[in-house]
């Protein structure tokens, strides 16, 4: 990260990739400092992205515990997932390879749709009003 001057009673803090607040001052006795929050680019550039914020090992932990290792392995066809399958070994595979990270991806979003429809059918209905 690294303040980047804007011009005469401002600066601006981002890193590569985000531009996290602006900072304006006065060069006056009393020191006035006011920071504004500027939205993050990172949530406009994937709005309908549902796993956008989500992380691999959440994904793959979440998953091996619904599924465990063998129906794991049964549904997507990965030998780490067969032969002495972990965490850490599967994480390592995936990252490497785009199409059996993108079968995980897959199964995830049907994994995680399903639970979401399961939570929305489990809270009870509010009772009607009748007038």
């Amino acid at each position: 990260m690294k303040f980047i001057p804007l011009k005469a009673g401002s600066v601006t803090l981002q890193s590569d990739k985000a531009v996290f607040f602006t900072l304006v001052y006065q060069a006056k006795p009393e020191l006035t400092v006011i920071f504004m929050d500027q939205e993050n680019p990172q949530q406009k550039e994937q709005p309908n992205n549902p796993l956008h914020g989500v992380k691999l090992i959440t994904m793959l932990e979440q998953l091996v515990e619904h599924y465990g290792w063998e129906r794991l392995a049964a549904k997507i066809n990965i030998n780490c997932f067969k032969k002495d399958p972990s965490i850490k070994s599967s994480l390592t595979f995936l990252r490497k390879t785009p199409w059996a990270r993108d079968e995980v991806e897959r199964l995830y979003l049907f994994f995680d749709k399903k639970r979401q429809l399961k939570q929305a059918k489990a809270k009870p209905k509010p009772d009607r009003m009748e007038f």
